[in-house]
């Protein structure tokens, strides 16, 4: 996505997933999925404060399995 900001292969798969999953809901619905997590990952590498780079561990609906990914590093 940016430098600062990198997802996982974990994420990147979960992410893909949730895109072709809205696109077969509404055609357009994926890509505006996309947008709304593009815009948002680059408001985060905006922001100097917190350090280094920031890494994606998961692209989770948060209805669903709450906290699955938490064991990722």
């Amino acid at each position: 996505m940016t430098d600062r900001v990198r997802l996982s292969s974990e994420a990147q798969t979960e992410l893909a997933e949730a895109i072709r999953w809205c696109e077969e809901q509404r055609p357009g619905l994926g890509g505006e999925l996309l947008a709304a997590v593009r815009h948002t990952l680059s408001l985060i590498a905006r922001r100097p404060e917190l350090g280094g780079s920031v890494l994606v561990v998961a692209a989770a609906h948060l209805k669903r399995r709450p906290g699955y990914w938490k064991s990722r590093t």
